[in-house]
């Protein structure tokens, strides 16, 4: 049995907040989470988590930017193809 007070392996985007129990109180830095995945509960430092999580929306987005956009054969191009020269 893993402890609350270690996060799970999954990824940050899974972390929700829920309401603390009283004894939870003692560690008003901590915020208690859920993960949506493994539904582990977690007490974790709320600033922390809130810049994981910018970070992993910034990774996503920095990545959807680098990533090879697909084009409709009908409409044009595909990736790596080249136009066709002559007849």
């Amino acid at each position: 049995m893993s402890s609350i007070f270690s996060a799970c392996n999954c990824s940050i985007h899974h972390l929700g907040r829920v309401h603390r129990s009283t004894w939870m109180r003692a560690f008003p830095w901590l915020r208690l989470y859920q993960c949506s995945n493994c539904r582990k509960l977690q007490l974790l430092p709320q600033k922390e988590v809130d810049r994981a999580k910018v970070e992993y929306g910034s990774r996503g987005a920095y990545r959807d930017r680098l990533a090879p956009r697909s084009v409709d054969p009908n409409k044009g191009l595909g990736i790596g193809e080249r136009p066709k020269v002559g007849g």
